[in-house]
């Protein structure tokens, strides 16, 4: 658009110019072939400008839409990884009591029958996450992460999404050593049909004699308890930090997005 209006200028002085030639007025001819070059510099310079203010607003579009889509998923993310910390809080307790049961002198049926029930039953879930990078993958894909005008911000991203894959990482092999465990006493030793969930199937043909019949396994119950209880206290810290970091990103988004409104 910028550009129209330069052939007709051009068109103008070319006309003056070959007027002046006519008339062997040289010196004023060279005053009007540099006029024309100046011309034709400043225009093809404001279309230049004119194309960088285009691409700016173009560009802090895209940084607040990709941004505002990024905080939705890390809220998401955060959602779902103060569920699992909140999981291993409450496996922890019914863990140690079990433990501590366990390595008394005496047992009482009911003492063991309850917190064996309690930990296996809090335990058959494991610990799981799974981050969602969409929006960061997408802008690192397209080469678009460059979009985000604060370096802070930028770096703050990057370095919180392979954190994100570490903890993912972390966080899935400790779930699967876990059910592994949990797995071999439900199924390996048949604690499966006094949990919970087969309760409308088993319970009425259950007797708390039933269950204490497990208590023969007691080396291979701590074993497996003592197992889960390092991966808990292992993942606890984890799980709090990158929680941590996941919220001071969130709020270094949406101070950038207030302050770019």
């Amino acid at each position: 658009m910028v550009n129209q209006p330069l052939p007709y200028m051009i068109k103008f002085f070319r006309k003056i110019r070959q007027r002046l030639l006519t008339e062997n007025k040289f010196s004023k001819y060279l005053l009007y072939a540099v006029g024309e070059i100046f011309l034709v510099v400043i225009g093809i310079l404001i279309a230049l400008q004119i194309n960088t203010w285009n691409q700016e607003r173009k560009d802090r579009t895209s940084e607040r839409l990709f941004l505002t889509q990024m905080k939705v998923e890390l809220e998401g993310d955060i959602h779902a990884l103060d569920s699992e910390l909140k999981k291993c809080k409450a496996q922890l307790p019914k863990i140690e009591k079990l433990i501590t049961v366990l390595y008394a002198e005496e047992v009482e049926m009911a003492d063991f029958n309850k917190s064996f029930l309690d930990f296996i039953n809090t335990s058959w879930y494991p610990i799981s996450y799974g981050a969602n990078p969409a929006t960061y993958e997408e802008m690192k894909s397209s080469g678009k992460l460059g979009v985000i005008k604060n370096k802070e911000l930028r770096n703050s991203i990057v370095i919180l999404y392979g954190n994100l894959i570490k903890t993912e990482k972390y966080i899935i092999e400790a779930g699967t050593f876990g059910r592994t465990w949990v797995e071999n006493l439900a199924i390996g030793r048949g604690a499966a049909k006094f949990m919970d969930y087969q309760k409308d199937t088993f319970a009425k043909h259950i007797k708390p004699e039933d269950v204490f019949e497990l208590y023969q396994y007691k080396e291979e119950i701590i074993n497996e308890a003592g197992n889960e209880n390092w991966d808990v206290y292992e993942l606890t810290p984890i799980m709090q930090k990158q929680l941590k970091e996941l919220y001071k990103v969130v709020q270094q988004i949406e101070n950038e997005l207030n302050t770019s409104h």
